[in-house]
């Protein structure tokens, strides 16, 4: 199956491109769930809003309307929401197209996206700053939003999501009214162990949270070799404010992890400023700061859009060794973000970029198996050793320069 079409990397995609102005209903029709509308309706929806966005140039006519057809009665005859979901992916998967996803109210991607890209009081949810994924069926930590309530428990990447309370684990489900409440979560270190912590779920954006992740996790790591600074860049949205701090630490620091796996798209013009001095047109009033110490940044399945057009272009002009494993490319801009009914979201694809269908490698490839992980981390220790023989080396050649 399409490294897409898996769950949770897959919805971490985004990258911008204008306005998101498809419409998948008449702006006076009343929002209908899934269980009201049948599956019909809602696929006949769906493909309205296709046959509005650039998908069918990209993908061809004659070639999407084969697929259409194909895939039609399986979708038509889908009888729940989540299995409506799944044949429609399988459709969007069958095409090779990146960027092109229906995601429901009960996934993590839908309230993720809708709150970076919408910003409306109904796209807050309850949650305690995990990022899930689901392999073989069951639920893991992906990723842990620093600064969140879940960075401070006795959870670690890696840790299987049993249950929350009486409920199995879902990732929007399991949390849907205990705001503010003390639960408790069951998670398994190992798969003949389990323990319980108690968690207290929040409602806000997931944007937002993300936001105050990413400005959490700008750190001081200390080493043999100096000290590096770090930075987990969750999404390349907003005001770079992350790389300011970055940039507020260089006279301290010997070199800088950005740890680029997992998280939103947008846009890469702060990164581009940050590494490559290339000026950001929206902050031309603002003094063009640039790093200039060494740099590894972390690369996974999960560093697509903008990301992958940042680490490109790094690598390209040797501003960056790239640790961890490929990406995807999945290099298309969003084309459309309309909401679907009162319970799902399309994302559709807009124009390509040439790195579209090219994976960008890593320098130094490292695998990492998430499942019972315990919170090992073999990427970043690799990034860590990398960065230090890279300060080792820009250190013999200061010393070896002639002095003025």
């Amino acid at each position: 199956m399409l490294q897409f079409m898996r769950r949770i990397p897959r919805i971490l995609v985004v990258l911008t491109c204008g306005s998101f102005a498809v419409a998948a209903m008449s702006a006076d029709a009343q929002p209908r769930r899934f269980e009201e509308e049948g599956a019909a309706a809602r696929f006949a929806a769906i493909l309205d809003a296709v046959k509005a966005s650039p998908a069918t140039i990209l993908i061809g006519a004659e070639r999407w309307e084969a697929l259409v057809e194909a895939h039609r009665a399986g979708i038509e005859a889908a009888t729940t929401h989540e299995e409506f979901a799944q044949r429609v992916n399988a459709l969007f998967g069958a095409t090779g197209q990146s960027h092109f996803a229906y995601d429901t109210d009960e996934e993590f991607a839908y309230w993720h996206l809708l709150s970076a890209f919408y910003r409306t009081p109904d796209t807050l949810v309850e949650h305690i700053g995990l990022f899930p994924e689901r392999i073989d069926g069951r639920w893991f930590i992906r990723g842990i939003l620093e600064g969140s309530s879940a960075e401070s428990l006795d959870l670690r990447e890696g840790d299987e999501l049993v249950s929350v309370g009486d409920r199995p684990f879902s990732p929007i489900r399991a949390f849907e009214g205990l705001a503010g409440q003390r639960v408790p979560l069951v998670v398994r270190r190992t798969p003949e162990s389990q323990h319980t912590v108690t968690v207290t779920p929040v409602k806000e954006s997931l944007a937002e949270a993300v936001g105050r992740a990413m400005k959490a996790s700008v750190a001081y790591l200390p080493h043999r070799e100096g000290v590096f600074a770090y930075a987990h860049l969750w999404m390349m949205l907003g005001d770079g404010g992350e790389y300011q701090a970055l940039l507020g630490m260089q006279d301290r620091v010997d070199g800088v992890i950005l740890d680029l796996r997992d998280g939103v798209g947008g846009t890469p013009a702060h990164g581009r400023q940050f590494l490559l001095g290339q000026k950001d047109p929206a902050r031309s009033d603002q003094p063009l700061r640039t790093w200039v110490k060494p740099v590894v940044i972390l690369i996974a399945d999960g560093t697509r859009s903008a990301k992958e057009l940042l680490v490109h272009d790094a690598r390209k002009q040797g501003r960056a060794v790239l640790v961890g494993t490929p990406t995807p490319g999945h290099v298309t801009a969003v084309g459309g973000m309309p909401r679907v009914g009162a319970d799902a979201v399309l994302i559709l694809p807009g124009f390509r970029f040439d790195l579209e269908g090219k994976p960008t490698p890593p320098d130094v490839h490292v695998e990492r198996d998430l499942r019972y992980a315990a919170g090992r981390d073999p990427q970043l220790d690799r990034a860590v050793e990398v960065l230090a023989e890279l300060v080792r080396e820009a250190k013999k050649q200061q010393a070896a320069a002639p002095s003025n």
